[in-house]
């Protein structure tokens, strides 16, 4: 679900996951989520191949002027 800075529903126009493990030598790949009915945000089939450390950056379409990227880190285990 996305909020926004005051903790209130965001509610975007388009959102795209992206995963990429460079250390396993993987590539980036991305993905773009779907609006669920009960206001969630949801990416079918997205592979984590290997397990490790994983860069991810969410790109939000707020609307046609405004976009956000979110960046972090995850470990995946396996």
């Amino acid at each position: 679900m996305l909020m926004s800075g005051d903790f209130g529903s965001l509610d975007a126009k388009e959102v795209r996951l992206t995963i990429e493990n460079k250390m396993a030598g993987i590539k980036a790949i991305s993905r773009e989520a779907a609006k669920t009915v009960d206001g969630h945000w949801l990416v079918r089939q997205l592979p984590f191949p290997v397990g490790g450390r994983w860069d991810i950056q969410i790109d939000i379409l707020v609307n046609d002027f405004e976009k956000t990227t979110l960046q972090d880190q995850v470990t995946i285990r396996r």
